[in-house]
């Protein structure tokens, strides 16, 4: 996935595994646009698009790696114990260091690729934080 053009208008294009470019629509555009240069699932519908052809209205995503690593999504949450990742699912997964430009993002909707002593290596904010820290 990869996003092209320029502002203020860019196009957030997946490459299928069938070789064909598609462009992305809908609801989630945003969220997916964050997502570029990650490998990613997307599901939803093909519409009619701007461009010639057809477009991907999507309407979920998975990212199944960045840099080859296969990222953990969720809330960035602190507690008294530290910084720790709150799943879709309610799951709870602690995390070790954090640097300064993430715990600013503390609500933010996240993906983060950990060491083996649950530091995080990278991470991207898939949407913004909707309450304040």
């Amino acid at each position: 996935m990869r996003v092209v053009g320029s502002d203020p208008f860019p196009y957030t294009v997946v490459e299928a595994e069938d070789g064909q470019s598609r462009l992305v629509t809908g609801v989630l555009l945003e969220e997916i646009r964050r997502l570029a240069g990650a490998r990613v699932r997307l599901t939803g519908r093909l519409v009619r698009a701007e461009l010639p052809g057809t477009a991907l209205e999507a309407s979920s995503w998975e990212i199944l790696s960045v840099d080859g690593e296969r990222p953990l999504i969720g809330r960035l949450e602190r507690d008294a114990d530290g910084f720790r990742l709150v799943r879709p699912r309610g799951e709870v997964h602690r995390l070790g260091f954090v640097s300064g430009a993430l715990a600013d993002r503390l609500g933010a909707f996240i993906w983060v690729v950990v060491d083996e002593r649950g530091g995080v290596v990278h991470y991207g904010v898939v949407r913004d934080s909707e309450v304040g820290p």
